[in-house]
């Protein structure tokens, strides 16, 4: 009877000091690994790598293999994202290591070697005059680590949005189209600038609902109409006139890197279409290994500038259409000081390895 009452007990015990012991990896979960890496297969086969790599990235979670790892890391290859295809590689090496599995580690370390001079990589500078007891820097929404900050990273091809903030200060954010290839972009981050007019809490905004509106009584000293109290006219006859510009600067840029995306994009089909005469059935002559490179090569680029011709473009399209007018109301309480803060400046490069987008102020 005691030994009946124990057993229960026992494996309590068991299963609450040993969660892993008893809730390790079960055939349903392998099974299940197995069936979406066979999805995931079909999937790159039809050439939706996108879906694909989703797949194969639940199928890892399920059951980690260094072998699914390897399939991974080629297929986030295949979509131009050769900075996580190098980093899932390292991944599928150490698993292997530590598992003595000597055919994937030889074949994942090989693969790292290969991608290796191919990573661009991005270093975000931090000089001592910006840095701030609460300063935050994230990347892609993520927060960076201190220990990062002057390193180069790893990164994709693409757009890396780069935020900084800071209590009373305006943030400030950059927008960075990575091209494919081996190259590095420094971002240095600037002094943030005193935030003259920061967002009211929800406490403030209740407590002015509570006080009501200003009120103050004027009278003239005759039935004629009173003469301006502003003698300075405004100087701009269009308070947004220089926003709005700035916007179709930013409309025109992303026109331009859509064109540019296109043409790449278009580039990209016709290598495609090469390759597949040089091939029969799955055999395909030694010249298909440059045409697929090349055809790898367009297909990044087109990614990149099509991205940063959205992202410009809808991006000039809030700025021009934000830009206050004569007829907007004013608010806060009274017209702004001239030579304050604006409350958004914005501005737009490109050079050989990345094209930026930068704004500075609330949003």
């Amino acid at each position: 009877m005691l030994l009946r009452r124990s057993l229960p007990v026992a494996w309590v015990l068991l299963t609450s000091l040993f969660p892993r012991l008893a809730f390790s990896e079960t055939p349903s979960d392998r099974l299940g690994a197995e069936a979406l890496a066979e999805e995931g297969a079909k999937l790159m086969s039809a050439g939706d790598y996108e879906r694909g790599c989703k797949k194969y990235e639940e199928s890892v979670l399920l059951d980690e293999s260094a072998t699914r790892l390897i399939v991974l890391a080629a297929c986030h290859e295949r979509r131009g994202k050769v900075a996580s295809a190098w980093a899932t590689l390292g991944e599928a090496a150490e698993l292997a290591e530590a598992r003595g599995e000597p055919k994937p580690l030889a074949q994942a370390r090989a693969s790292q070697k290969r991608l290796e001079p191919t990573i661009g990589r991005l270093t975000i500078i931090v000089p001592d005059s910006a840095r701030l007891e609460d300063l935050v820097v994230t990347r892609d929404g993520a927060p960076m680590a201190y220990a990062l900050w002057g390193l180069p990273v790893s990164v994709d091809p693409g757009p890396h949005v780069i935020r900084v903030t800071a209590p009373g200060r305006l943030a400030w954010q950059v927008e960075i189209g990575m091209m494919p290839g081996p190259s590095t972009v420094l971002v240095r981050i600037p002094v943030l600038e005193v935030d003259s007019d920061p967002p009211r809490t929800d406490k403030e905004r209740s407590l002015l609902d509570r006080r009501g509106p200003m009120t103050q009584s004027v009278s003239f000293p005759s039935s004629t109409s009173p003469a301006s109290t502003d003698p300075t006219p405004s100087s701009d006859p269009s308070p947004g006139h220089m926003q709005r510009t700035v916007g179709l600067v930013l409309a025109g840029t992303g026109v331009a890197s859509l064109i540019i995306g296109s043409a790449f994009a278009i580039a990209a089909k016709s290598t495609h279409d090469d390759l597949a005469a040089t091939c029969t059935g799955n055999v395909c002559s030694a010249a298909a290994v440059a045409l697929l490179d090349q055809e790898r090569s367009q297909s990044a680029r087109a990614n990149v500038a099509l991205g940063i011709g959205l992202a410009a473009l809808a991006g000039g399209a809030v700025v021009y259409f934000s830009a206050p007018t004569s007829s907007s109301p004013q608010t806060g309480g009274g017209p702004r000081v001239a030579g304050g803060a604006d409350p958004l400046r914005l501005g737009a490069s490109v050079g050989p390895n990345a094209a930026t987008v930068v704004a500075s102020g609330h949003f």
